[in-house]
């Protein structure tokens, strides 16, 4: 199954962690979530110094995160499908993460355009 139609859970430190760190509540907080687990960076699409930072989140989560996105200068942290939590990444690494971020939609714009093109 596409991750693009997962169902995402929201555990209640996950809630209390969008609520604290982003300032955001229930139905914007899920979208929110929502679009970080579909368009956000995998913890496999991350080079350099996010790659490295990437790492260390993962090792550190412990084992029960397994998921990884990377999504507007959060980073976010998920168990299979179930939000975990989410904290801001370093400001040192947004410049990165946005062009890598750009780099990601353009594909994904490319592709799109492919398949319309092939129908």
């Amino acid at each position: 199954m596409s991750t693009k139609y997962k169902k995402i859970n929201i555990t209640q430190h996950g809630k209390s962690r969008t609520k604290s760190r982003l300032g955001l509540r229930n139905r914007q907080a899920k979208q929110k979530i929502n679009k970080a687990f579909r368009e956000g960076l995998k913890h496999s699409e991350c080079t350099g110094e996010l790659g490295l930072f990437a790492n260390k989140v993962f090792f550190r989560s412990g084992q029960k995160a397994n998921n990884i996105r990377i999504h507007k200068h959060n980073v976010y942290i998920f168990a299979g499908n179930n939000l975990i939590t989410v904290y801001p990444i370093p400001e040192n690494l947004w410049e990165l993460a946005d062009r890598l971020e750009e780099e990601k939609a353009y594909k994904r714009e490319m592709d799109r355009t492919f398949r319309m093109i092939k129908k």
